[in-house]
């Protein structure tokens, strides 16, 4: 089974729990990977995922540069917090670029802060109910368009989907139909019929698995922890998720 996104990723219901601990380093890109497993695949932010910005290549975002690490207080507030993984948060380009190095108390701190409780989702829409929400949405323009596109994409894609392997519940009314016909045209009907919607609920759920696995195919196996211990989603994601 493989867990796949849900049409949309529901604000944070709780703070992100840090699981990965990482040695010191000097070099903060080298949380990347315990960054990825701990939020999720997902930008702490605009909660854009992974596959979200890469919908035409189901591996992963590796390589391209579409997320990376977000510095909570900048390194121009903070060169000590710098290197501190508890400083560093998993983040798209485009949030990142957005804030840049504004400095605002009011700001959301995924690890601290309870998103759901500063957000709620309308369609395609992260709407700020609070004014931390608001400052938050504002310095890292969670509703830019490319974002929400992002979203809506997902959404829609899902659910065509979905709804095509919702038609494998006609199945039992359509043998019940083929095993009770008298005329053998009705019979060949039903069944032709159930063939088609079964090979049109394995090809929509291959699709799936393709392009909205939770967990991207480059995820990775080794992180600076030198453990997998902590190498699967978050609770805050896990029960989001579908397995098909």
């Amino acid at each position: 089974m493989i867990k796949i996104l849900p049409a949309r990723t529901a604000p944070w219901a709780g703070p992100v729990v840090r699981r990965h601990a990482p040695a010191e380093t000097s070099d903060y890109k080298t949380f990347r990977a315990c960054l990825r497993w701990e939020f999720g695949f997902h930008c702490a932010f605009c909660l854009v995922h992974e596959s979200d910005l890469r919908p035409q290549n189901a591996i992963g975002t590796e390589g391209h540069g579409l997320f990376g690490a977000e510095h909570l207080v900048p390194v121009s507030v903070d060169e000590d917090l710098k290197c501190a993984y508890s400083n560093v948060v998993y983040c798209c380009g485009a949030c990142n670029s957005s804030r840049q190095d504004r400095v605002d108390p009011l700001l959301l701190n995924p690890c601290v802060d309870v998103f759901a409780q500063h957000f709620s989702v309308t369609d395609d829409e992260l709407r700020p109910t609070t004014p931390r929400g608001e400052a938050t949405a504002a310095a890292y323009k969670v509703n830019a368009v490319q974002k929400r596109t992002a979203r809506s994409m997902r959404a829609n894609y899902a659910a065509e989907r979905l709804e095509v392997i919702a038609q494998l519940a006609e199945v039992p009314r359509l043998l019940k139909i083929a095993a009770q016909a008298d005329d053998p045209l009705i019979r060949s009907w039903a069944n032709d019929l159930i063939i088609k919607i079964g090979m049109q609920a394995a090809a929509a759920e291959a699709d799936l698995v393709k392009k909205l696995r939770a967990i991207p195919q480059d995820a990775p196996s080794r992180c600076r922890c030198g453990s997998t211990t902590h190498h699967s989603l978050s609770a805050l994601l896990e029960f989001q998720t579908k397995q098909v």
